[in-house]
């Protein structure tokens, strides 16, 4: 391994393998330093995650599509669902109308996709809806039938 024309490994170098190895330890804590901390997020916006299930098993694919209003303005914020029927999305606080995508999964042939009921697919008719919070907003449960 070089490094400016400093081969790490040669121990006749400026640097031992033990050196090397330093580095490296340096080079990795300092890349998982931020890993475990909480995105920041815009004042009067929350982290939203929970589970969507269909038919009582958890869905395995497709987009919560989260459908707000703030100042005025309508605000989409989606994220996707997870093989586990888990998601997670940043979103303005106050109440939502929720609704569940899964066409894109569709366009290719995946054993992800699951067809659901349409109605999910409008928020004005899903009947899915979620007043985020400021804190915490785990948990929060979608169970399509």
């Amino acid at each position: 391994m070089r490094l400016n024309n400093v081969n790490l490994l040669d121990s006749a170098s400026k640097f031992s393998p033990l050196g090397a190895a330093n580095i490296l330890v340096a080079v990795w804590i300092v890349m998982i330093g931020g890993c475990n901390r909480a995105p920041k997020l815009r004042p009067g916006w929350t982290i939203v995650s929970g589970t969507v299930t269909f038919q009582g098993k958890p869905l395995p694919g497709g987009e919560v599509m989260w459908c707000t209003t703030r100042d005025g303005s309508s605000i989409v914020r989606g994220g996707p669902i997870r093989e586990n029927g888990t998601f997670a999305l940043d979103t303005p606080t106050g109440p939502a109308k929720v609704a569940i995508h899964v066409a894109d999964i569709k366009k290719v042939p995946s054993s992800r996709h699951v067809e659901i009921p349409s109605k999910y697919t409008d928020a004005e008719q899903s009947g899915l809806s979620y007043e985020a919070k400021e804190g915490d907003n785990k948990d929060v449960k979608f169970d399509l039938n």
